[in-house]
């Protein structure tokens, strides 16, 4: 899958070399909030505190979270988390790293209200399948989610290819949002709210990684510990 491709291979440019990916069989004894996140159904999850992902194997019948998508949605999680998080603190005010972050959160914003205004008016169950009901639901309303989606479900794309979203800032797309445009069939003339995911991301992914220390075996944002909160 091409798109898959791509996408991967931006997203292990941003990741260290600290994120490990491990295939849980069942049976297998994991830290506990992972365990009951694969419990849930998950394929897989990214624990940010340890910079792992747990990926359900191929021994499970049932389904499992040993393919391209599963991976690759896990993968953005590890890319993109502490990204956000430090996007979010005030002593990153009128950083590139905050203008990514608010652009990121306004499109989540935007998505969401436009699907909430689909739910009051009935219209939501008449015009998608439950199977992509479902998808919207983990997606459109949580950023992390968004962004995970966004770039690995073709479900979720393609429902965010219908819904117009004009980016009132003028960037000029790198090569890998043209790449991604172009391989999703999206002309340079195109704006979606999935046009605008795309570039959003990348310009997150393109901002320095936010400095971290771990404080009493948690990893947390460095300058959250230089002010002395937990």
């Amino acid at each position: 899958d091409k798109p898959i491709a791509a996408i991967a291979k931006r997203v292990a440019v941003t990741l260290g070399k600290d994120v490990k990916i491990i295939a849980v069989n069942p049976g297998d004894r994991i830290l506990a909030r992972a365990a009951n996140a694969l419990s849930d159904n998950a394929k897989g999850v990214y624990r940010s505190s340890d910079r792992t992902i747990y990926l359900r194997s191929d021994k499970f019948t049932d389904f499992n979270g040993i393919n391209d998508n599963t991976v690759l949605h896990e993968l953005l999680h590890a890319a993109t988390f502490d990204r956000l998080r430090a996007g979010n603190k005030a002593s990153q005010k009128g950083t590139d790293l905050a203008n990514a972050t608010v652009a990121l959160y306004k499109l989540q914003n935007t998505i969401a209200d436009h699907f909430n205004a689909e739910i009051r008016s009935g219209e939501f169950y008449t015009k998608y399948s439950e199977d992509v009901q479902s998808v919207i639901r983990y997606a459109a309303f949580d950023v992390d989610e968004m962004i995970s989606y966004g770039l690995s479900n073709a479900e979720f794309q393609n429902v965010l290819k219908t819904i117009p979203y004009k980016n009132t800032n003028e960037t000029m797309f790198s090569q890998f949002t043209k790449l991604i445009r172009r391989l999703l069939g999206l002309s340079a003339k195109d704006q979606s709210a999935l046009t605008s995911l795309i570039d959003m991301t990348d310009t997150l992914l393109s901002l320095p990684e936010p400095a971290v220390a771990v404080v009493n075996g948690q990893r947390v944002l460095r300058d959250t510990v230089e002010k002395g909160q937990p």
